[in-house]
């Protein structure tokens, strides 16, 4: 049986978590340098900026400062909290453009955009908390900044299984309101709905299956290191779903010519000759 809480079996998990953490930095990077063009268009003032994609930009780029290495001893704890602010707040910013497409969505509908911001709001204090409250983090020669503290577990539990639940719930508000017979359009509208709809739909089902792995490591609980193992790639995938989300919307309002959320807001209701019989 193997003793997953001795020093070498935590040292070779670690290690794995970081062979995990290249291989996912190889596919954000290319993303990230594939998808510049998209970025200096605003620079240039190519395209128009709209103050949702501050939250765009927030999220792609506050997860560069996750890669900072580290190849000899540091104060772990500081470095801890430092990348933390970065993993997690790009985590959140990505909550937050996906709640900006739900409320788009509900066509700004009072009551989702009071329940969204409620549950972003929470989602905020947890990630803080996180930072203050996860006091003890080890170094290990060779792997560098291993979290060793019992609060460490239990403060991660909590943001990944807020976090899923988050993007579970913006997955059946869309799934729910972009069911038929709420859009039955046609032309750029019915290709607009279709995109969102099963484009969306997959977006949330990948973060949702990021955060489910994570949870399963962290509810097995073996040690410090396998606790954290897939916390950043979870993190990184809801990065890279939610940027392209909010490109792929982007794209579509250039090419058509007009705003697509626009869209939702004149069918935001079913109309009655759209309600079944």
């Amino acid at each position: 049986m193997v003793d997953w809480k001795s020093a070498d079996v935590v040292q070779a998990s670690a290690v794995t978590g970081v062979h995990i953490i290249h291989l996912l930095s190889g596919v954000y990077f290319y993303d990230f340098i594939a998808n510049l063009g998209f970025d200096y268009d605003f620079i240039a003032q190519k395209r128009k900026f709209k103050w949702p994609l501050i939250f765009y930009f927030a999220n792609r780029y506050f997860m560069l400062g996750f890669y900072i290495v580290a190849n000899h001893r540091v104060n772990c704890r500081l470095i801890y909290v430092f990348l933390k602010v970065f993993a997690d707040f790009s985590r959140a910013f990505a909550s937050i453009s996906f709640a900006l497409r739900t409320i788009a969505v509900w066509a700004r509908n009072p009551f989702i955009i009071a329940a969204l911001c409620l549950m972003i709001l929470a989602q905020w204090a947890i990630i803080i908390s996180t930072g203050i409250w996860v006091l003890k983090i080890d170094w290990i020669s060779g792997v560098g900044c291993v979290p060793g503290a019992d609060n460490t577990w239990f403060w991660l539990t909590m943001i990944f299984v807020y976090s899923m639940c988050f993007d579970f719930t913006v997955l059946v508000l869309n799934a729910y309101k972009l069911r038929p017979p709420f859009f039955r359009t046609s032309g750029m509208r019915s290709s607009l709905v279709s995109l969102v709809f099963h484009q969306g739909l997959v977006f949330y089902i990948i973060s949702l299956t990021g955060d489910l792995i994570a949870i399963v490591f962290l509810a097995l609980n073996l040690n410090a290191a396998l606790d954290s193992v897939f916390a950043t790639p979870s993190e990184l995938i809801s990065t890279l779903v939610a940027c392209r989300a909010v490109r792929t919307l982007t794209n579509v309002n250039d090419e058509s010519g007009n705003d697509a959320t626009q869209v939702f807001f004149v069918q935001a209701s079913p109309t009655p000759t759209d309600l079944p019989n």
